[in-house]
């Protein structure tokens, strides 16, 4: 059946809306800055759904896929910039770390793998807690106490 379907003219016209197009190079530096979708539809002057579709046509995945790969090459770039800034501004580099590729201040870093905080805080009481002013505080809290 399909072979005796009628083929249009060489010279006729593809009826319907004709395709929206892109620069690739702008759409993929706006991914790169981190862009919002909301962002890149205004500069493109269209709608989400457009976008997708010429995602599709142009990289064979859909916007989110295509955001998040050109997003982690403006993430490399976050990075080589803070080992940049960080001369000048600690504090920026920081943030961006924290906001951008998810970095955390950690709070505690251990001496060894084996090397636990609660003991270290016993240890270093102990070594500066005298045993005879101990005994005497026991005993003026049981005085206290009654007992």
């Amino acid at each position: 059946m399909r072979e005796k379907e009628e083929q249009l003219p060489l010279n006729s016209k593809k009826s319907g809306r004709p395709l929206r197009e892109f620069d690739k190079k702008i759409f993929e530096g706006l991914c790169h800055i981190h862009c919002t979708v909301n962002e890149i539809e205004s500069i493109f002057h269209t709608d989400q759904r457009t976008i997708d579709k010429w995602c599709q046509r142009e990289y064979g995945s859909d916007f989110s896929t295509v955001y998040k790969l050109y997003q982690s090459d403006g993430k490399a770039s976050v990075r080589r910039d803070q080992f940049y800034h960080c001369k000048r501004s600690p504090a920026m580099a920081m943030f961006l770390g924290k906001v951008l590729l998810g970095q955390v201040d950690s709070p505690y870093m251990a001496k060894s793998p084996n090397d636990n905080p609660i003991e270290r805080l016993i240890e270093g009481i102990k070594a500066y807690a005298k045993p005879a002013v101990m005994i005497e505080t026991l005993k003026e809290e049981n005085e206290l106490h009654g007992t």
